[in-house]
């Protein structure tokens, strides 16, 4: 028995928000309570945007890259904890601001901006964990390129691929924490 009672491409929406905004819920936390910010910050793409309407609020996850630079722009609803990946796109020597504060430095979590209580890195990413409110990052860093002895890696001009610019008519606005209902 064959069934023709089925969506073709009935799952792309869910892949646009899921795999290139990087929107995501832990498992573990259902309900959105913990979300994962995981942006598919893919070769050719320069940027990519897209929000989720939860229970709790409605989730944000805006990306762009530049050479050699990646910014992500968070909202995490209130009553909600996320784990925020920030792709270091084969970039030494990262430096991560929120805003005009410090979050990662000499491979190492910086203390100090509201709502972020902690940092990790593994080989590909960054990840920050957040508390509920409205985040910009951005992220800097130098090229990984090979040695003129092909030996070891170190940092210089870009060996991967080259992206332009993504047109931006304003800047991004200012950083905001949303507030508990009737506060």
């Amino acid at each position: 028995m064959n069934s023709h009672n089925h969506p073709m491409f009935g799952s792309i929406g869910a892949w646009f928000y899921s795999a290139l905004a990087g929107i995501n819920y832990d498992p573990e936390k259902p309900g959105y309570e913990r979300i994962r910010i995981q942006p598919g910050a893919v070769r050719d793409l320069h940027w990519a945007s897209g929000t989720l309407q939860t229970l709790r609020g409605t989730v944000l996850s805006s990306w762009s890259r530049t050479e050699p630079s990646f910014r992500l722009q968070a909202v995490i609803p209130v009553g909600s904890a996320a784990e925020i990946h920030l792709p270091k796109l084969n970039l030494a020597d990262v430096v991560v601001k929120d805003g005009q504060r410090v979050v990662w430095k000499e491979n190492a979590y910086q203390p100090g901006s509201p709502g972020l209580s902690g940092g990790r890195q593994t080989p590909g990413a960054l990840i920050l964990q957040a508390g509920s409110g409205h985040y910009v990052f951005d992220l800097t860093g130098a090229w990984h390129r090979q040695s003129s002895t092909g030996a070891g890696l170190q940092a210089g001009a870009p060996s991967g691929p080259r992206f332009s610019n993504r047109p931006k008519s304003a800047e991004t606005p200012a950083r905001s924490r949303p507030q508990p209902h009737g506060v």
